[in-house]
């Protein structure tokens, strides 16, 4: 109040204003410069949005302030550099192999990983951001590093081409009353998708000049051992047969056939077909024409005769007690066996065919001389009971007469006849197998029942009439 009593308002007033002068200036300055901070700090903070942040550091290399598209091209720049040259070697048993890493083949996160690094703090807020950038914190980001399928497939592909080998059977021949034996070879397998997986496994790390890897090799041992056909040690059994009023046409194919037929080796549960291993007999591997029995009739063919052959070995392996799984008796009989202990072979609907039932090998001799012929089998002495054989015999159980048939013929004249061929008896019999002891017969089992088909005798009737 003044000396009469009343208020200076103006006087308070000024006052006021005075010290809010003072309180606001200070504020304002603030202001003014935090406004101002903020600026420079954004300003500062934008030169780094496309850029990576200081001291950020990928597989090594510090990328801080280069672009996204620096980055890369750094990162593959120095990729290739570091794995040009790089190798990756497998061991197989005594065996390297290298192989140079194709940088092309190389699979790698280097485009997401630079994003990542890029990225990296621009989530953040504008102080943060400003702090990493002059702070300079170190951040370190990994590359993941991988060969593709392609490449991995070719390398263990090529490492099984180098090292796998087939094993190899033993063989065995007769020659001069001696067998000579080859020795079997153990083969080699590499295990591919182990290779694989340790190509895979290796490239997790990215130390070194070089990726070693061992590879998994096992033998294969071979189906015939020379351990195993030295268990042939004895003749255990033979049979014989007569071919010697044949014309030379069967002849030479019944030699040809039991030459093929010699050396054949068996092991337990191989299975013998005459057909696969003959063949057709076709004029190409020196058969000749012969007289074959089509139905009922004699006729010549390619390979005429080769049923002795079959015949023939299909009794001498039935005195080891061995059956046929597929065996045919012929139309007509034969002379050269019994009824009932043939087997007649047709190349492609016809076969004589039995499985070595033995525990042994067995090894098959076929030969012919001085009109015969004669396979012998060879086993070890344990195939066979000492005292102990078996002999195949067939019984004719009836008799069929042939019939005869006329046919009228205009090259004879009236009454006169000829007879063009004479009929064959037909038989029905019974093959059996006889168990031996001791020289005495224990036991006969029924093996095969068979009818062999007479024919007809022909006769020609003139029906020329008389001039």
């Amino acid at each position: 109040m003044d000396k009469k009593g009343f208020i200076d308002f103006e006087k308070i007033k000024n006052i006021f204003n005075k010290k809010l002068l003072w309180i606001v200036a200070p504020i304002a300055t603030v202001a003014i410069i935090g406004a101002c901070s903020v600026i420079f700090v954004n300003s500062q903070v934008n030169k780094w949005e496309n850029k990576i942040y200081p001291n950020v550091i990928v597989e090594g290399v510090n990328l801080g302030g280069k672009t996204k598209e620096e980055a890369l091209k750094i990162m593959e720049e120095n990729i290739t550099k570091e794995y040009s040259g790089k190798k990756i070697i497998v061991k197989a048993e005594d065996n390297e192999y290298e192989f140079e890493i194709d940088v092309n083949a190389l699979e790698k996160n280097s485009q997401d990983i630079i994003e990542k690094a890029e990225q990296y703090g621009k989530d953040k807020g504008l102080f943060s951001k400003y702090k990493m950038i002059k702070e300079k914190e170190e951040v370190n980001f990994d590359l993941e590093f991988a060969l593709n399928d392609e490449e991995i497939n070719r390398i263990a592909t090529e490492v099984k081409d180098k090292v796998n080998t087939d094993p190899k059977d033993a063989t065995i021949k007769l020659s001069n009353g001696n067998f000579n034996i080859t020795d079997d070879i153990v083969g080699k397998v590499v295990n591919e998708e182990k290779i694989k997986e340790d190509i895979k496994e290796a490239f997790k790390s990215k130390d070194g000049d070089s990726y070693s890897i061992t590879a998994e090799v096992e033998n294969t041992n071979a189906r015939i051992t020379a351990d195993e056909l030295r268990k042939i040690n004895k003749k255990v059994s033979t049979f014989t047969t007569k071919f010697g009023t044949s014309d030379a046409g069967r002849v030479t194919n019944v030699s040809l056939a039991a030459k093929t037929l010699n050396g054949i080796m068996l092991m337990p549960g191989d299975e013998f077909s005459f057909n696969n291993i003959v063949g057709d007999t076709t004029a190409d591997k020196g058969y000749q024409p012969a007289t074959v029995i089509v139905g009922t009739k004699f006729e010549k063919d390619y390979g005429g005769g080769i049923c002795q052959v079959s015949t023939t070995l299909y009794n001498a392996v039935m005195q080891l007690n061995i059956r046929a799984t597929e065996r045919h008796p012929h139309n007509m009989a034969v002379s050269y066996v019994d009824k009932s202990t043939d087997a007649a072979i047709a190349y492609g609907y016809q076969d004589y065919k039995f499985k070595n039932t033995l525990s042994y090998p067995i090894y098959i001799e076929g030969y012919t001389n001085n009109g015969t012929l004669t396979f012998n089998i060879y086993s070890n002495e344990g195939a066979v009971t000492s005292g102990v054989s078996y002999k195949m015999r067939g019984e004719i159980t009836e008799t069929v007469q042939p019939s005869v048939t006329r046919e009228n013929d205009d090259t004879l004249e009236i009454g006169e006849e000829k007879v063009e061929s004479n009929g064959t008896v037909g038989y029905k019999s019974i093959g059996y197998l006889d168990k031996i002891v001791n020289g005495q017969v224990v036991s006969s089992e029924k093996i095969n029942t068979d009818y062999y088909k007479p024919s007809d005798t022909i006769i020609k009737v003139g029906t020329k009439e008389k001039e």
